[in-house]
């Protein structure tokens, strides 16, 4: 259940994720509305790095948008995103 439904309530994970948005402005803008962390303890940042195909655009917009201690962050593996 939890991995079918990873990204239902976290739409800008589901971006980072399939790097899906139709603009960068669209993904900053979504950041500030939903929640910074998913069910696995995991940022949009995380989402991104280990996203199949990684969009240094979407990275970027993503490390605009968060303030600096969310590359600290550690998810429920106990890692960070520089950690992937």
């Amino acid at each position: 259940q939890q991995w079918t439904d990873r990204f239902a309530n976290h739409p800008v994970h589901e971006a980072s994720y399939h790097s899906s948005l139709p603009s960068l402005s669209s993904l900053a803008a979504s950041v500030a509305q939903y929640n910074l962390v998913d069910d696995f303890g995991m940022t949009p940042i995380h989402i991104a790095v280990t996203a199949p195909q990684l969009r240094g655009c979407i990275l970027e917009c993503l490390l605009n948008a968060y303030t600096f201690p969310v590359l600290f962050q550690r998810d429920k593996n106990n890692k960070t995103m520089m950690d992937y």
